[in-house]
């Protein structure tokens, strides 16, 4: 069962196929930054805003599960746009990403 049945060819699959160096990851993301700022944040509303500052661990709790996935898109998008990338040593064209998905 050594035989292959798909043939190889040396032809491109993709005309003009994205480079690998572009699908890199991003080096800055840290998950205790994440875990302290899904934390952090329900905290500090319930300490500065009049409406809930009296509650307490429900209260707290009730604004983790408000805030939490909104606090973990935020990380990931501000993280993902201002962090350095993963991988320098790849050499990019001076094409923008839309010209190799488009």
């Amino acid at each position: 069962m050594s035989s292959s049945l798909v043939r190889v060819s040396s032809s491109p699959a993709i005309k003009n196929a994205p480079l690998v160096g572009l699908a890199e990851g991003n080096g800055a993301f840290n998950n205790l930054h994440l875990a302290a700022s899904i934390v952090v944040v329900p905290y500090l509303l319930k300490s500065f805003l009049p409406l809930v500052n009296r509650g307490g661990l429900k209260t707290y709790l009730f604004l983790l599960v408000i805030t939490g996935v909104p606090t973990a898109v935020a990380y990931w998008t501000f993280i993902s746009t201002y962090g350095p990338r993963r991988n320098e040593k790849v050499r990019l064209p001076a094409k923008d990403i839309e010209e190799y998905i488009t």
